[in-house]
């Protein structure tokens, strides 16, 4: 195996040579550069070149072996001296130079000299050459990408899972910028908000995590920079000045540190780089009434040593309207007004009102080309309304907002998903003072998140690579809000959420030039999580004895994995396993007793697993990677921390156990076409025992997380990717996702109001009963947010309108079947089927600017993504009639995905422009 260097295959929006624009930051306009490099081999003259111009260099290192170069001397422009390096290269017609649209040169064998027959080699890594590493670096062709996904730079078409993975030029064109924006273009993926302080939800494969307490995991982890988060905060770091990002499908035990039964979102930002770059860009959003600054700084510091620094700003008033227009709008009845006083004025007109800022450093050492040190530090702050005031109520029973809701006002909100939130107040003046957090009552909220990391990596003689990753991220949620959807506040409370987390995992693997190689690690993390909920009912100015809870957690894991390469390049086998040692812990202080609980029925648990995984990948040519791959996956058990949970603890179960996966897939993935046409099928099944879901009573407001037996996913993905060499810039794409993901046996409890009929007809022990039931069946029906079918249908097309301006046109199209976003299965909350349409228009220079028209969500078309039952509903000391003959429901609220959005967006690269002159 070739150890460094990397492959890539061929760029299918090239077109023929190194006479097309040079279109990125990374481009060489200079008058002329002076080169000495002489006669010898091509792999290291194509070296001496990419120091003596920083441009970006792509090539499979097993293509120019052995062969040599006759060398350049002299002053000239880059592409002329690249032409003369590859003159007479190899046999037959040799080699040319192919500059795709990112700015990466890709060295291939010419058409006739393609298919010769080569001595067989180990498949080599691909890695992408270049000094420059601007944003889209890792884009090494119209159908390929390089990724990380097994710890490792290599294309994603050799990864034996699926993946979807987005650059940094599909990133820029989408404007993204959070998670949720990921979620919008990739099937099957949902990334939404989620009240107070559980952060936010992400499912994947119909597969997510209770999201209803703060402290569980997520099922779907986040992956910042090569730090593994499961808490849901990490949802709501904004996202910016990225190199790609990567959405794993499927148990990921094996290559990350824990907590990933059903996938991770893997965020790359960019890194230094090797010349002076700036980037600057400011977009105005209509819609949202916001203005989005984005600054970007980066070069060398000095020889071996880059820095980068990025900064993000979104100021915004909001894009939905507030539902409550102000004390005249509304009359309170008489009894209202003696609990709660007189109507307070509008505190936010639209929502979501936020502020988000964002700033990343980043330097990188290369004192050789075998040590590699790379620091990063992150630091993110939102602020704004409180995430309640971005809420719907989207069904009521009674038509409007609960009756019998004491806080709900005649006349005021309504239960349909449009551009208008629920009708909100502030939080109650009575509390005021009894806690300094509460400020003056206003429903606000800030969250501030810090990442820190620290990797090396040290090549031995190409042989053995030895890499270190440090990580640390810590946040901190305080809000004053409202549980219940009402206008006058049934309920007030404060959230502060506070976690720290560190890291540390250490791997060793091989790139021997032999069959056999390995990778060994092992992995420690540590972190505590606490959770303050200060809370009132119906105005008074006594706090409720609530809990506060306190947990801590250390885990420490090895792993391993071997892999065999048999007939050459052709085969590929893969098996490793992950060992996890993980212990939790809880205290929890009463604020009835005014003292740390003593008789909690268990304060600690403790889960040992061994997590295998077996590969194999057949390519018949390099172009086609056939693969199965048979894992297990996990995530860790903890406990529940239920806000209105008091002493006596005698039959309460506070904790819950660990969520299980295991099962395969398989498929085919291909370049086909001369590199002009993507195509991926891929199939899977997995199946989850003791599937962690929400237990949520709307009467009290409590919640709980509790195991769910047995659930299964199965489903196939197609994708692909055409980009014709005859039309450069032309590109169209598709994906088709279909899911199957249905409960095997599920004892659920009822939804509030459900009736005999209904379905709420079984005991807590699954018998059926005429009278006190609790619990119904959700057996076979689908996991919550699964839709069957999802795709996306994506073109775009950029074309020269002049000597140095072009432009570039995309509409894109994702389909989303029907769902339900509740985990109670209220059969009132399902979603119907809809389509999204986003669409582009971009006037820009290569070298410098661009001035972009994005709409997003054209069609304006609104789904709730994620649901809940309504707190204190249908009232305060009201009989639902659960598991009766005639019930009454709660009210039903979610968070609906972004409206229609247009923003105007400029975005100029100062050293670009001048370059030119």
């Amino acid at each position: 195996m070739t150890g460094k260097l990397a492959t890539v295959l061929l760029l299918g929006t090239c077109g023929a040579g190194l006479t097309l624009a040079m279109p990125n930051e990374a481009r060489a306009e200079q008058a002329g550069v002076a080169f000495d490099i002489s006669r010898g081999d091509l792999k290291s003259a194509l070296q001496q070149f990419i120091q003596a111009t920083g441009e970006q260099l792509v090539y499979r290192s097993s293509d120019i072996a052995r062969v040599s170069s006759p060398g350049v001397s002299g002053v000239m422009e880059s592409d002329a001296a690249l032409r003369r390096i590859l003159a007479g290269t190899g046999s037959g017609t040799g080699f040319v130079a192919k500059r795709d649209v990112s700015g990466a040169i890709a060295i291939v064998a010419e058409p006739a000299a393609r298919h010769q027959a080569t001595p067989a080699a180990p498949r080599p890594e691909p890695e992408l050459m270049n000094s420059s590493s601007q944003p889209g670096s890792t884009y090494i062709g119209a159908n390929e990408i390089l990724v990380t996904a097994r710890k490792k730079g290599e294309s994603d078409l050799d990864v034996p899972i699926a993946i979807k993975a987005l650059g940094a030029v599909q990133l820029n064109r989408n404007a993204i910028q959070n998670l949720s924006d990921v979620a919008a273009i990739t099937p099957s993926l949902n990334i939404t908000q989620s009240p107070a302080n559980s952060g936010g939800t992400i499912t994947l494969r119909g597969i997510g995590s209770p999201s209803t307490a703060a402290g569980n995991d997520q099922a779907v982890s986040i992956n910042l920079d090569g730090i593994t988060i499961s808490d849901g905060m990490a949802v709501n770091f904004a996202q910016f000045d990225l190199e790609r990002v990567e959405v794993l499908q499927g148990p990921q035990s094996l290559y990350y540190g824990k907590n990933s039964s059903a996938g991770i979102v893997s965020v790359v930002s960019a890194d230094p780089t090797d010349r002076p770059y700036a980037m600057l860009r400011a977009g105005y959003n209509f819609n949202a009434r916001g203005v989005v600054t984005e600054a970007v700084l980066s070069g060398p510091l000095a020889d071996g040593l880059g820095a980068r620094i990025a900064f993000y700003r979104n100021e915004q008033k909001g894009y939905f309207r507030n539902g409550y227009k102000g004390p005249t709008s509304v009359t309170p009845t008489p009894t209202q007004i003696a609990i709660f006083g007189p109507l307070p004025p509008v505190i936010f007109s639209r929502a979501p009102n936020l502020t988000d800022t964002g700033v990343r450093a980043t330097l990188k050492y290369e004192p050789s080309d075998a040590l590699t040190i790379r620091l990063k530090g992150a630091y993110f702050r939102h602020s704004g309304a409180e995430s309640a005031l971005s809420a719907q109520l989207f069904y009521c029973p009674a038509g409007v907002p609960s009756p019998l809701n004491i806080g709900n006002v005649p006349g005021a909100g309504e239960c349909k998903v449009d551009t208008t939130t629920a009708a909100i107040g502030k939080s109650v003046d009575s509390i005021i003072g009894k806690d300094p957090r509460f400020g003056n009552g206003d429903p606000v909220e800030t969250l501030t998140q810090y990442l820190g990391q620290l990797d090396a990596s040290y090549n031995f003689d190409d042989r053995i690579t030895v890499d270190s990753v440090t990580g640390y991220y810590r946040h901190h949620y305080l809000s004053v809000g409202i549980p219940g959807i009402s206008l006058y506040p049934t309920a007030a409370a404060l959230d502060d959420v506070r976690r720290d987390q560190f890291s540390q995992e250490l791997r060793v693997r091989t790139t021997l030039d032999a069959p056999l190689n390995a990778m060994i690690g092992v992995y420690y993390q540590s972190g505590d999580f606490a959770t303050e909920v200060p809370l009132t009912i119906l105005n008074s100015t006594t706090l409720l004895p609530s809990n506060d809870y306190y947990f801590d957690s250390r885990t420490y894991s090895a792993f391993g994995q071997l892999t065999y390469q048999a007939f050459g390049d052709k085969v590929e086998v893969s098996a490793g396993a992950r060992y996890t040692d993980e212990k939790k812990s809880q205290r929890v202080f009463s604020r009835a007793l005014n003292a740390f609980v003593m008789d909690l029925p268990e304060t600690e648990l403790r889960s040992r697993r061994l997590l295998p995984e077996v590969s194999l990948s057949w390519h018949p040519n390099r172009e086609i990677n056939v693969f199965a791959t048979w894992k297990k996956g996990a995530k860790s058990g903890g406990f529940n921390s239920d806000i209105l949970a008091a002493p006596p603890y005698s039959g309460f179960k506070n904790r819950y156990n660990d969520e299980k996966a295991s099962g395969f897939e398989g498929g085919v993935k291909s370049v086909l076409f001369d590199g002009a046409l993507r195509f991926d099928v891929t199939a899977y099944s997995y199946t989850y025992k003791d599937l962690q879901v929400s237990v949520f009573d709307s009467s009290t407001n409590s919640s709980a997380t509790r195991n769910a037996a047995t659930a299964k996913t199965r489903g196939v993905q197609i994708s692909s990717n055409f980009a014709p060499r005859s039309l450069p810039g032309f590109n169209l794409s598709a994906s088709v996702d279909y899911t199957h993901a249905r409960y095997g046996t599920y004892l659920a409890q009822c939804y509030t109001g459900q009736t005999i009929s209904a379905g709420c007809n079984l005991d807590a022990f699954g018998n059926v009963v005429t009278t006190g039931a609790v619990n119904q069946t959700l057996d076979g029906t689908p996991t919550t947010v699964a839709p069957n079918w999802s795709g996306s249908l994506t073109g775009a097309y950029d074309f020269p309108i002049g000597s140095d301006t072009r432009l570039g046109l995309s509409v894109g199209a994702a389909y989303t079947g029907r769902y339900n976003p509740l985990s109670s299965q209220v059969p009132q909350a399902v979603q119907r089927s809809s389509v999204n349409i986003n669409a582009q228009v971009r006037l820009f220079d290569d070298d410098g600017w661009e001035l972009a028209l994005i709409g997003k969500n054209l069609t304006n078309t609104l789904r709730v993504k994620w649901g809940l039952e309504t707190p204190f509903t249908p009232g305060l000391g009201v009989d639902a009639g659960t598991g009766t003959a005639t019930g009454i429901q709660s009210d039903l609220f979610g968070y609906v995905n972004a409206p229609r959005q247009v923003m105007l967006r400029l975005t100029i690269k100062p050293f670009g422009l001048l370059n030119r002159h």
